[in-house]
């Protein structure tokens, strides 16, 4: 097995943003940043983790509006997989209450057979953020037995009629990760008409209505209020469910959570390196991942890094010390 704890197949690109008037169509402002599922899964896990033990494969190595923000998390080559195409770019487009999001220079998904082998049948946790379809496709070019698959939905995968896809998956999956509106929309056809009106009970069964469909292990996240995680795998701790907390509080976001932007993908990145450092153990790696979102959450875009007395520090402060207030 190498010292890579995470490998994730998921998007680096660069999401052009248009906010255009309803009334008169005009353009009010444009912004372009860096983003994409899996630049942010993979900056969760480097809160925790070296360079060394994280990749992924991005394309535009001399694209020169990625380049710095990459130098946030890795300040040479380590991190990433170059490819000879061209950065992906998004624009997205706000018009009143409409939103649109279409791929300027679409291209195929990222299989696991365009990453080297020895990357990709060795790491520990193998992150995807794609469609069912696309999964399926992709775990057909085999995995090492070791290895855990990550699995986050992109939203608009997430429809009841693309439920049996999913649940031809999911004991194939080691951790399926939806939020609780995307998890609600795929299990739209099959929940009781008369659902929990509040948050809690009905996450909790949709969680239970998942692991009745095979899956392994379920972590539903929440937002504000955290995460669920039922877990049905013994390899990963405890057969049980159980809610582990956001690290910022609802009466603390409104002063700490400027964008929520890549909140999710960051939360899957820390729970892989936790399930590193912390022995396997999913609650405990659920609250890695909580604090790699706490960071990620404080800015639009990526945290920033700096050392102290030999320490890494993220946005100035140390990861270790907001674990202990989850994990005390």
């Amino acid at each position: 097995m190498s010292d890579i704890v995470l490998l994730s197949l998921g998007t680096v690109l660069i999401d052009h943003f248009r906010y255009i008037d309803s009334k008169t169509n005009a353009i009010e402002r444009e912004e372009r940043h860096i983003g994409g599922g899996g630049l942010f899964a993979v900056a969760g896990a480097r809160i925790w983790l070296p360079p060394s033990r994280v990749r992924i494969p991005v394309s535009g190595e001399d694209n020169q509006e990625l380049r710095p923000e990459l130098t946030k998390l890795c300040s040479d080559d380590e991190m990433w997989i170059w490819d000879r195409e061209d950065t992906l770019e998004a624009l997205i487009e706000y018009k009143g209450d409409e939103r649109s999001f279409r791929y300027v220079n679409p291209r195929p998904p990222r299989m696991l057979s365009s990453v080297p082998q020895n990357i990709a049948r060795s790491a520990l946790c193998l992150h995807f953020c794609c469609t069912p379809e696309v999964l399926a496709q992709t775990l057909e070019q085999s995995t090492a037995p070791s290895q855990l698959v990550v699995y986050e939905p992109i939203p608009p995968s997430c429809t009841s009629a693309n439920l049996n896809a999913l649940r031809a998956l999911l004991p194939r999956v080691h951790i399926f990760s939806p939020n609780h509106e995307e998890a609600e929309a795929f299990l739209s056809d099959v929940l009781p008409p008369e659902r929990p009106s509040d948050l809690i009970s009905l996450v909790e069964l949709m969680a239970a209505k998942l692991s009745s469909f095979g899956a392994r292990t379920v972590v539903i996240r929440s937002g504000s209020r955290g995460c669920y995680v039922l877990n049905a795998e013994p390899t990963l701790g405890a057969l049980e469910g159980r809610w582990i907390n956001a690290y910022w509080l609802p009466e603390e976001a409104a002063g700490k959570v400027q964008s929520t932007t890549g909140a999710g993908n960051s939360f899957l990145g820390g729970l892989c390196a936790g399930l590193h450092l912390a022995k396997m153990d999913i609650f405990k790696a659920a609250a890695y991942g909580s604090v790699s979102a706490s960071f990620v959450v404080e800015q639009q875009g990526l945290p920033l890094s700096s050392m102290s007395n030999g320490k890494e520090k993220w946005n100035d402060d140390v990861p270790e010390r907001r674990l202990r207030r989850l994990l005390p």
